[in-house]
């Protein structure tokens, strides 16, 4: 039998939160852990942790000891403003998310570099420069797979990494990285579809046979607000989260490439049976279609999921704005 425990991951300390959390998954899972950077407190079950929330990845490896200490057969790891269908819990979220034993799950799809759009370039490139510099006092590479080794994980996951050379990061680091005007200039022009992040990237990649120059680390990433890892692959999971956060990979990076490295088979989002598995409810990434969905609802986030009894998983929902108690 599945004995899975929740992890929900914070940006901040929110008491009312804590709350809302526990009373909607009460009874659904074996245990409820929340992992809270700067929390001061006394509730059993919420891990302070010493992080800053751009790298919640490692939210878990500094929470290693206490998560470890049951045996649990998986981690369903969500952000605070995601929400599972009332009818999910430890007996059905494995055949639910199409998983067994040997499986883990994202909640997005896994892609390279030169497939990010415009918005998610703001906290990839100075992810992908952190690495690059190998900043002292955090010598990870060493712990990681080798470049070739590398490619040919994230193609086993079917992702096609590009080459990106040394020439590529100092041009990142003189229009990206530095601050100031010139940065802000060059974001306008992404923003008023002069330059194309494919266009870009392109620009600076060829094949390796052709260029001799040197070649950097290849990334992937997502932006998945939720994950289903079997516990014997935590550990590795874990291992790879934290190395990340170390240099200060932004989370979407960390998690996609330490799920890659730890996993033999992984679920995305493409390979649910149905579109509606999970569903945005920011798609305008304004917060209107939410706050309808509330009006409409009468802030009764229940009557909501009644409606969609075919959807897995809805984010982000902000549980302190429906105003009906759960």
């Amino acid at each position: 039998m599945n004995k899975v425990c929740l992890v929900v991951l914070y940006k901040n300390v929110n008491h009312n939160l804590f709350d809302k959390i526990e009373e909607f998954y009460k009874g659904r899972f074996e245990k409820i852990f929340h992992l809270v950077p700067w929390y001061k407190g006394n509730r059993e079950n919420v891990i302070n942790v010493y992080e800053n929330k751009f790298q919640k990845n490692g939210y878990l490896a500094q929470a290693r000891f206490d998560l470890l200490k049951e045996d649990f057969t998986h981690f369903v790891i969500i952000d605070e403003d995601v929400c599972l269908n009332n009818d999910i819990n430890s007996y059905n979220i494995i055949e639910k998310f199409n998983l067994d034993d040997e499986s883990a799950f994202i909640s997005d799809n896994i892609f390279a570099v030169n497939e990010m759009t415009m918005y998610e370039t703001k906290w990839a490139f100075p992810s992908i420069y952190n690495f690059w510099l190998s900043k002292n006092g955090a010598q990870i590479k060493e712990y990681l797979p080798k470049k070739a080794e590398a490619r040919a994980i994230f193609k086993k996951f079917g992702i096609k990494t590009p080459f990106i050379y040394t020439d590529y990061m100092r041009f990142l680091q003189e229009h990206l990285i530095i601050g100031g005007k010139q940065t802000h200039e060059f974001y306008r022009e992404l923003e008023r579809g002069k330059m194309n992040i494919k266009t870009l990237t392109s620009a600076f990649t060829s094949k390796l046979e052709q260029d001799k120059k040197v070649t950097i680390y290849p990334f992937v990433a997502s932006n998945a607000k939720m994950f289903i890892v079997p516990k014997k692959t935590f550990e590795d999971f874990i291992y790879y989260a934290g190395m990340f956060s170390a240099i200060r990979v932004h989370y979407n990076i960390g998690f996609a490439m330490s799920l890659c490295y730890s996993q033999e088979k992984i679920v995305m989002e493409k390979d649910l049976n149905s579109d509606n598995k999970i569903l945005n409810l920011d798609k305008n990434n304004d917060g209107t279609i939410l706050m309808e969905l509330i009006k409409e609802n009468k802030g009764n986030i229940n009557t909501f999921i009644d409606k969609n009894k075919n959807t897995l998983m809805f984010y982000p929902v902000n549980f302190t704005e429906w105003t009906e108690e759960i």
